[in-house]
């Protein structure tokens, strides 16, 4: 009970001196219920934490006490985790003398190793290999892994590198983001087109096409695909005169029947 009370008082203390006299103090009860609060205000105090070594220091004794708890194995995997990503991090950037890679996620690790690739041309590919290896280490899904390249490649400017990484293999993805992330960055059209005509369906094609006001684009996949409705549907959308023009001599020649 005497416990317990100091664990509300300490809790009502939102310092961090109290934190550390609460952990302190659960530290020495080994039973499962403080060992689980120790860890958890143990890890609240490494985020306080500013230095990477001083950081490491908590996240290991989070990882000693909850070990300690059957039921707080997944707790202590991701503790786990976190110590191994500060230590990655840190060889990143022993490796490549840029300090831009503590207190980052893994996703903006992943990022901030793409991104680098714009200046450090010289390692491009070992700063491919490393990227590979976070996404193996960490587990980074294949689709999310993929949309995270494109979002850093095309950030950093790196559009040559893009272009390789949509030919490397069939893109888990699609091509429509990187459709959607040339437009968005003010790419050409022929650019554009170079990842339209990946994709199969005219459907998607001409969908993408008209969500970027390509109108005339769109016409042109309408009548490969010999759908006159979408060409209605254009007619009413767009307010160009030169598109309804193009439409309505194609169906002044009979269009598709």
């Amino acid at each position: 009970e005497a416990t317990n009370l100091l664990c509300i008082y300490y809790h009502s203390h939102a310092l961090v001196k109290s934190s550390e006299k609460l952990h302190n103090f659960l530290v020495h009860d080994l039973r499962p219920p403080y060992l689980h609060q120790a860890g958890n205000l143990a890890l609240r105090l490494s985020y306080q934490e500013t230095s990477r070594t001083g950081r490491l220091n908590k996240l290991r004794e989070v990882v000693s006490l909850y070990a300690r708890v059957r039921d707080l194995q997944f707790q202590c995997k991701a503790a786990e985790d976190q110590i191994e990503l500060l230590e990655y991090q840190s060889d990143l950037e022993n490796k490549y003398g840029i300090a831009c890679f503590f207190d980052m996620s893994i996703n903006e690790t992943l990022h901030n190793l793409i991104v680098l690739g714009a200046t450090l041309q010289n390692h491009t590919t070992s700063l491919a290999s490393d990227g590979n290896r976070l996404q193996r280490r960490f587990r980074i899904p294949e689709r999310r892994f993929a949309h995270l390249k494109v979002k850093a490649l095309a950030a950093s400017g790196q559009w040559a590198a893009l272009k390789l990484f949509s030919s490397e293999k069939k893109s888990v993805i699609g091509y429509a983001p990187y459709v959607r992330i040339c437009a968005k960055h003010g790419r050409s059209i022929s650019e554009i087109e170079q990842y339209v005509d990946r994709i199969t369906s005219y459907d998607e094609r001409w969908s993408l096409y008209t969500e970027l006001n390509l109108w005339k684009h769109a016409v042109k996949v309408a009548i490969q695909s010999k759908q006159d409705s979408k060409l209605a549907e254009i007619r009413r959308r767009c307010a160009d005169p030169a598109v309804h023009a193009s439409i309505n001599q194609y169906f002044a020649l009979g269009g598709y029947r």
